[in-house]
């Protein structure tokens, strides 16, 4: 039978014993004395039935059929157990092209990004390595390697998610033990630091050097109707308007699983009146669609836009089309119901106070003007208290003298109609 030794280096046991005449060593990663002298327990039942040709003990043979593949292969290579049938691992570029096909469920958007990660993965990796081949330090290098090209961390991040739901597939399905991007942290951020409030003056300063009036709609559905670009802004159509409200429906693909099924209404601000008309005046009969520059979602306005900063001047910011949303949710944070807001903008309180909601000097300074409109009212409301506390004491005084000069002209009335007799009859004295 077998016996358990201790490596001296490592810490890890390993397991000894003879068979066909030879000496084996199976090591293992076992640091525990319990878990070893379990495996030991199987193995040597193994070995018994295979010396005697009897049949696993049913714990054995449950045992065995969880084994890791690379202690069964040295099994298998002792003619200990049967060779377990494999199916072969894919390739990375294989597997993640097949799996991205099989994806009809999301928008064209999210596959868009689905690309963008397998192509950063087949560059790093090489697209014909092996599944099983991929470590959990080469997961953690392949995020360092997206860091050092400049992406934001945010990007590092929701492509980390991706590359971890690929290699998630492949651990449902049983062609790896592992997802080696299992434990990373790789959740969303707040980065205060790429928040920008892009006040009305900039916008309207953009709008004078943009090159059509589509373009200067986009730009103020974006920070006027807090739309999302590209998805909100290309699927607004015509028949969505309501003049006479005046409204607008929104559809949003990003929401669609949500309760709302991605359809929200939004007012027609004042701002985006004159340039939504415009482009209806200039529409081409029958047109569906509000915007007709980029129909196709794969176009990156953003390239344009930031050569329309760059012509006007303006220092481009942080997440161009996000942070005129987010300037547009938090202005009107200011004048109305967060609950409200967060309707017309299309996401959740939580989401607007972790993402969207900003300070800024505006806000400071409709701050102070509302304590200074509250000082105003709180000493016009002292005056007039105070002076209605004098016209009360006036009015008093007044009643008291009133009173006063009646008492004097009864008693004189008095006086007179008594005369200097009085009311007794006169008598002859005593």
């Amino acid at each position: 039978m077998s016996s358990i030794y201790q490596n001296k280096k490592t810490g890890f046991r390993e397991l000894q014993f003879n068979y066909n005449d030879k000496k084996h060593t199976i090591r293992t990663k076992l640091t525990s004395k319990r878990n070893m002298e379990q495996f030991q327990r199987h193995f040597d039942d193994i070995l018994r039935c295979r010396t005697s040709g009897s049949v696993f003990e049913n714990s054995t043979a449950e045992w065995l059929a969880n084994l890791p593949d690379n202690i069964r292969r040295k099994f298998e290579r002792l003619e200990l157990v049967a060779s377990r049938e494999r199916r072969e691992v894919p390739r990375l570029g294989d597997w993640i092209s097949g799996y991205i096909n099989k994806r009809k469920d999301v928008e064209q958007g999210t596959i868009l990004t689905y690309h963008k990660t397998e192509n950063n993965l087949n560059e790093y990796f090489g697209s014909n390595k092996r599944l099983d081949e991929i470590t959990q330090l080469d997961a953690k290098q392949f995020i360092q390697n997206l860091k050092m090209h400049g992406l934001a961390e945010a990007t590092v991040k929701r492509r980390g998610r991706m590359a971890r739901q690929f290699l998630g597939a492949a651990v449902e399905d049983e062609l790896i033990k592992k997802n080696p991007f299992s434990g990373m942290k790789l959740g969303n951020i707040n980065d205060e630091t790429r928040k920008r409030y892009i006040k009305a003056d900039i916008v309207n300063r953009v709008l004078e050097y943009c090159p059509s009036t589509e373009w200067r709609l986009i730009v103020v559905l974006c920070r006027w109707g807090g739309l999302r670009c590209p998805t909100e802004v290309i699927g607004l159509r015509w028949k969505d308007i309501n003049w006479a409200k005046p409204e607008m429906i929104i559809h949003s693909p990003k929401t669609k699983k949500s309760k709302t099924k991605g359809i929200r209404t939004v007012p027609l601000w004042p701002q985006i009146m004159p340039h939504l008309r415009e482009v209806f005046e200039q529409a081409l009969p029958n047109t569906e669609y509000v915007i007709n520059i980029s129909r196709d979602p794969r176009r990156n306005l953003r390239t344009p836009f930031s050569k329309i900063l760059k012509k006007a001047g303006i220092d481009q910011w942080p997440r161009l089309f996000q942070n005129l949303r987010a300037s547009r949710q938090t202005e009107l944070s200011w004048d109305y119901p967060d609950h409200v807001v967060c309707r017309w903008m299309g996401n959740s309180e939580k989401v607007a106070n972790d993402h969207y909601f900003m300070d800024n000097e505006d806000y400071n300074k409709k701050a102070l003007e509302n304590e200074r409109r509250k000082m105003r009212q709180q000493v016009s409301a002292q005056d007039c208290n105070d002076m209605q506390l004098e016209n009360d004491e006036l009015q008093k005084s007044i009643n008291c003298s009133n009173l006063h000069n009646d008492a004097v002209l009864c008693e004189r009335k008095w006086s007179e109609s008594m005369g200097l007799l009085g009311f007794e009859p006169r008598t002859n004295g005593l």
